[in-house]
């Protein structure tokens, strides 16, 4: 028995040195002939959009094992790596993607992947004080993409910037607005820390187009969203855009379908996420705030801009617990049965109908307050985030909604349908690095449009001289007027309407019916009394509106612009297959128009201001097909206006305006209206066509969009 059992120890160990020896022998040859890492050079190439799952990201594509060369190692430094790849294959012997970070030649982290796809980012902390490159092995396997690697020197006083966006919030619904149910406990006690702007006016009355605003700090018009099927145009300016030229990372995290990139939304940002925006029945912001809170430590030390849109004030109403029942027992001071008619057309008080009607109202009312105080709670949980990861103190905070929400005010729930003052009424809240200003007041008019030049101002950027808009930083710093005036535009399914407003009085205009309307918000804020006579002024605001709505507008523009110092007459036409020929906007008195002759005559005066600063100025627009030929011809006190005072297209070429057929290429330009009052005193023609903007047919989207939209109430 002692032999078997000697027999049996000299057979295991025979085996066991077999077995090493293999293993020794494989593990050379795989060292030996496995494929050694190549330098690739993030910027040799452009990167690349990349979609995978719900994300967005600009990235480039890693195909073999591949050595990433991020430069010295900083002191006091981190590196920061976001990839994706698509999962290791299982089995012991299978080979695995993996990662190494080196520090000189000391390895400082090292990672094999799991079977799990998808994007993944790290924060590694680099020794101090060690010298050489740092650099990064990446060993693929499968699809692998890297949207970025860098080593970097972590700065305590780095810029943090978060827009924090809540979807149909209105803001006489909050209690820090003075709203009589305790909505907005926590945005309270974020207003101590912040200026509190109380006429902030969105672009539109639905997400898409004033989103757009925000993003691209352009009228809707210009960037291209206005009525439903319609996409954000590519290559616009935008916010993302000049702050990642500003060395920061950008990030938009995304609940609403209406902003996905599938709509052209997303240009700018390193990264873009969809937090369930399809899943409309059972998505909650709380996801949307995890997924945020998740993403602070990585970029933590950096300059970083982060987007958050959130959605729970909007329909249907549906707080989870304890919030769908937090104001059960509460009235609040919503519609009430005067005004309400029945069948006859009188309104009846008593007449049960009215009163179940009512008291549908007011539920809705209660749920919408929940939404609001539940999305207050989520608010502070970010905010805490911010707090734990020291990044409050120094970041700049921008709390605001992209409209209001009806709630019957003026006969509709939602919105998208009018221009009443509920759907342009909106929070804005700054808070500036150290709260400085914290818990002041400003109520001057400012737009979404200028939200973006004033971030970028207040970060010492640049601004990006396409934008619309314009930096209220001045407004931030101390109580001022504000903008003379503002304007809003929505155009969703069969509603149109336009709206020019100062803080005192409001113009408004539904072009479907045909009628305009003037309002003195002074005395009635909540638009129930239309005046008699809109005055001059009235007439002002209807004016500015008609100008701003040819903004944009797909076909061929033409502004004449006066000298200031003589008085001219203006003559000629615009001619040519599919060319419809009307004015757009007009300055100056005395403007005839022949539709008959496409002729078209009128004065342009030296020094007449149209109000509120601007120079006196006359434009046409015409319609046309893309293959037009338009045949222009402009006369300057009966004399052809000479080419140098022409100026067409983005390069404002000086063409002949002798009537001879011009090819639209040659005055091909972007959307952007010309800024009258930073031209040249002198008296010019500019000219340039605008492509029509790009649509998507209900037809044509992906069953989960028409889901989703359908389901948030925009379509049928």
């Amino acid at each position: 028995m002692a032999e078997s059992r000697r027999q049996k120890a000299r057979y295991s160990i025979t085996t066991a040195l077999i077995v090493a020896l293999v293993l020794i022998i494989a593990g050379g040859w795989w060292l030996l002939f496995r494929e050694p890492p190549t330098p690739f050079e993030l910027g040799r190439v452009a990167p690349e959009p990349i979609k995978m799952g719900s994300e967005w990201r600009e990235g480039w594509r890693i195909s073999r094992p591949s050595i990433i060369d991020c430069g010295p190692i900083p002191e006091n430094g981190a590196l920061r790596l976001g990839f994706f790849h698509s999962g290791s294959p299982e089995g012991w012997f299978q080979q695995r993607a993996s990662y190494e970070v080196r520090a000189g030649k000391r390895v400082v982290a090292r990672e094999r992947l799991g079977t799990a796809s998808g994007w993944h980012d790290r924060r590694i902390d680099l020794p101090r004080g060690a010298d050489g490159e740092c650099t990064v092995v990446l060993r693929p396997v499968g699809e692998f993409f890297v949207s970025h690697c860098e080593a970097y020197p972590v700065e305590e006083s780095a810029p943090a910037v978060f827009v924090f966006l809540i979807d149909a919030l209105r803001l006489d619904h909050m209690s820090c607005y003075g709203y009589e149910r305790e909505t907005t406990p926590n945005i309270s006690a974020f207003a101590g820390d912040a200026i509190t702007f109380t006429q902030l006016m969105p672009t539109a009355s639905w997400t898409r187009p004033s989103v757009g605003s925000l993003f691209t700090s352009l009228y809707p018009g210009v960037h291209g969203v206005q009525d439903r099927p319609d996409l954000l145009r590519k290559g616009l300016p935008s916010l993302a855009g000049s702050l990642q030229a500003g060395g920061f990372e950008t990030l938009g995290f995304m609940s609403n379908p209406n902003c996905l990139p599938e709509w052209g939304f997303g240009e700018g940002f390193r990264r873009y996420i969809d937090v369930n925006s399809y899943d409309w029945k059972t998505a909650l912001d709380e996801e949307v705030i995890d997924r945020v809170l998740e993403s602070l430590p990585c970029h933590k030390g950096r300059p970083c801009f982060t987007y958050i849109h959130t959605m729970a004030p909007h329909g249907p109403y549906a707080p989870p617990p304890p919030y769908d029942t937090l104001f059960a027992d509460s009235v609040s001071s919503g519609p009430s049965e005067e005004g309400f008619p029945d069948d006859d057309g009188d309104v009846a008080s008593a007449d049960p109908k009215v009163r179940r009607f009512l008291e549908m109202v007011e539920n809705h009312i209660r749920l919408y307050d929940g939404e609001v105080a539940y999305v207050d709670a989520q608010f502070a949980r970010f905010i805490e985030g911010l707090k734990q990861e020291g990044l409050y103190e120094k970041a700049l905070i921008v709390l605001l909604a992209d409209h209001g929400e009806g709630l019957m005010t003026h006969g509709y729930m939602g919105h998208g349908d009018t221009l009443y003052e509920e759907l342009l009424r909106v929070p804005l809240f700054i808070k500036l690095p150290g709260n400085a200003h914290g818990g002041e007041t400003r109520t001057g008019l400012v737009e979404m449009v200028d939200i973006a030049p004033t971030i970028l101002e207040l970060l010492g950027l640049a601004s990006n001289p396409d934008f619309a808009g314009a930096s209220f930083a001045p407004l931030v710093e101390a109580e001022g007027p504000g903008k003379p005036v503002g304007y809003a535009v929505t155009q969703l399914d069969d509603n149109d309407w336009r709206t020019a407003k100062t803080p005192q009085l409001k113009f408004l205009h539904n072009v479907k019916e045909d009628w305009k309307q003037w309002y003195d918000l002074t005395r009635d804020p909540g638009e129930q009394h239309p005046i008699a006579s809109a005055g001059e002024d009235g007439l002002a605001l209807a004016q500015y509106a008609a100008e701003m709505e040819s903004q944009g507008a797909a076909g061929l523009h033409i502004v004449f612009v006066p000298s200031t110092e003589s008085d001219i007459t203006v003559t000629g036409s615009v001619k040519g297959k599919g060319v419809t020929l009307q004015p757009a906007a007009s300055a100056p008195a005395e403007f005839v128009f022949n539709e008959e002759t496409r002729s078209f005559s009128f004065q342009l005066f030296a020094h007449r201001a149209r109000g509120w600063g601007k120079r006196a100025y006359a434009a046409l627009w015409a319609e046309v097909t893309p293959d037009a030929l338009p045949e222009i011809e402009v006369l300057v006190d009966g004399n052809p206006v000479a080419p140098e005072n022409v100026f067409a297209g983005k390069d404002g070429a000086h063409l002949p305006l002798d009537g001879s057929p011009i090819d639209l290429a040659r005055l091909a330009a972007g959307p952007h209206l010309i800024e009258v009052s930073a031209l040249p005193e002198a008296f010019g023609v500019y000219l340039w066509y605008v492509p029509e903007t790009e649509h998507i047919a209900d037809e044509d989207l992906s069953p989960e969009m028409r889901e989703a939209l359908r389901g948030l109430g925009y379509l049928e």
